[in-house]
């Protein structure tokens, strides 16, 4: 059985992933994929299908436009090589800057990250009780924001089929994978998804994928977030599925990020933390708390709602339909 894990070194996570959406009867997902996989694709599609989809890309464009603070402070970290004559920002000259350099591409991720996290925040805040929405977010592994939602969707694409569509967009084969190797890895973005969309089909099989996820899983969990419940943990067993140890590390980052200052410790538990062993589709996790009244709220604005009544043990299950789903809450030494 796996010992419990004591949280620290969480405050960039919880910085970047503390918005309004949590508690707002909104389903919030993260978007991602690395340059070149197909993110638009999939982005207009959940669009068609009813969602609200936040573009990072576009954000982060507006916040450096003619006459904008954004602007004004790349100017001055970078210096008049990164403006056109007319003013504008030289997004050619600035992207070949950055990726080029780490450091530079630091400096620039300074400025511009902290006024796109605002906008994207005040968007979340104003959409009403029961949406969908997306924020599709290049970088969102590397910025560590995975916990900023109730699931991350990551789209995949093999190399060939990415080169060639950066083809498309006038970037030489060298260049392209210039950015490429600017990313994380596929393997990285799969260890922290939630949800993988295979885009190496045809455009067809890609939207039915998106259509059936929005169908089958996306729904259900809306409508639970707002009806304040926890989805029907499953009654079947099942033989051992060796994602629930990735599903458990999600869950940690998750929960350090609800119970923020609350939490104490974690510990994976139950027959899903014992290799090759038989179990219900349930993660079953132990979480050590200090005292409070706000742990109960702070676990269901992230999309945790209580099962039951036993005062000794409260007990919390996931309102998604097919994740880590009961949570073991007892009050630390620290209470």
């Amino acid at each position: 059985m796996a010992m419990p894990v004591h949280p620290g070194g969480c405050a960039e996570i919880i910085a970047m992933s503390d918005n309004a959406a949590f508690g707002a009867d909104v389903l919030l997902l993260g978007l991602t994929g690395g340059i070149g996989a197909g993110k638009s694709t999939v982005a207009e599609k959940l669009v068609e299908l009813g969602a609200t989809v936040i573009d990072a890309d576009r954000l982060s464009r507006e916040v450096v436009a003619a006459g904008t603070p954004g602007l004004r402070a790349v100017h001055a970290e970078f210096g008049e090589g990164v403006l056109r004559g007319d003013g504008l920002l030289d997004r050619r000259r600035l992207g070949e800057l950055v990726f080029a350099d780490h450091n530079a591409r630091d400096r620039l991720n300074a400025i511009v990250h902290p006024l796109v996290r605002t906008r994207t925040a005040e968007t979340v805040a104003a959409a009403p009780a029961g949406s969908v929405v997306v924020h599709d977010v290049p970088l969102l592994i590397e910025n560590d924001m995975a916990a900023g939602y109730h699931l991350v969707i990551a789209v995949l694409a093999d190399e060939h089929h990415r080169l060639d569509r950066l083809a498309s967009r006038g970037l030489s084969a060298e260049q392209a994978r210039a950015r490429m190797d600017s990313q994380v890895s596929d393997e990285r973005r799969l260890e922290v998804a939630d949800i993988v969309i295979d885009n190496n089909g045809s455009p067809q099989r890609t939207l039915q994928q998106v259509e059936q996820l929005w169908l089958r899983r996306i729904l259900p969990f809306r409508d639970n977030i707002v009806a304040h419940r926890p989805a029907e943990l499953p009654s079947e067993l099942q033989p051992y599925d060796p994602q629930w140890p990735q599903r458990y590390e999600r869950a940690v980052t998750r929960l350090t990020t609800a119970l923020s200052s609350r939490l104490i410790s974690l510990e994976h538990v139950g027959a899903t933390a014992v290799s090759g062993s038989r179990s219900h589709d349930v993660v079953d996790i132990r979480v050590w708390v200090t005292q409070g009244a706000d742990v109960a709220s702070r676990l269901e604005r992230h999309g945790w709602f209580p099962i039951g009544v036993d005062w000794r043990v409260p007990r919390f299950a996931s309102a998604d339909s097919r994740d880590y789903a009961v949570l073991f809450v007892h009050s630390g030494a620290n209470g």
